[in-house]
């Protein structure tokens, strides 16, 4: 028989565990929001800039137009996008190839039409954003609070329900 004690020890370790996964997904990941320089080019809309994110929140969407995962998360992300872009939420997807088909702009903007995505898209075939990040995972989410910290990251699919909830706290002004 488990004792109380060791079974609540067991239960704090997982959530522990849990959180550290979420919100820590990539340890070496900014403090800050880095932008979004290096971008060789750009979807739906002009490039973002540092002042178009100032007193924002941001969810950068790291992902690749051949990756299965990354695309059944966009669906999930294009619905936060149009949930919460009045409430003061800009997603920025960032198309990060792996490879060398997955850099044909043509192709990256079938996809996007394909999933209906409405936010902007910076294209970064040469790595550039990827190494501003840190980043590692596709997908990929970052979610930055209106001071431009990094509050919650999810490396691959799923937990739509934790992110919005996240990006929902966020958008109302309380902390995470």
């Amino acid at each position: 028989m488990v004792s109380k004690k060791l079974l609540l020890t067991l239960i704090a370790s997982c959530v522990a565990i849990n959180l550290y996964t979420k919100y820590s997904a990539n340890a070496n990941a900014p403090e800050r929001i880095p932008g979004f320089k290096g971008a060789t080019a750009w979807l739906r809309g002009k490039a973002v800039g540092q002042d178009d994110l100032r007193g924002k929140v941001v969810l950068v969407d790291f992902y690749t137009s051949r990756c299965s995962n990354c695309l059944a998360a966009v669906p999930h992300i294009s619905e936060l996008y149009r949930r919460y872009k009045d409430r003061g939420l800009v997603v920025v997807g960032v198309h990060t190839p792996e490879f060398e088909e997955e850099r044909d702009l043509k192709l990256i903007e079938k996809t996007a039409q394909r999933l209906g995505v409405e936010y902007p898209v910076a294209i970064d075939n040469d790595h550039a954003i990827w190494n501003l990040y840190h980043n590692q995972y596709w997908p990929n989410l970052m979610l930055f609070d209106k001071t431009g910290k990094l509050v919650y990251a999810h490396a691959g699919e799923g937990d739509y329900e934790q992110t919005e909830q996240a990006v929902q706290a966020l958008c109302n002004n309380q902390t995470i």
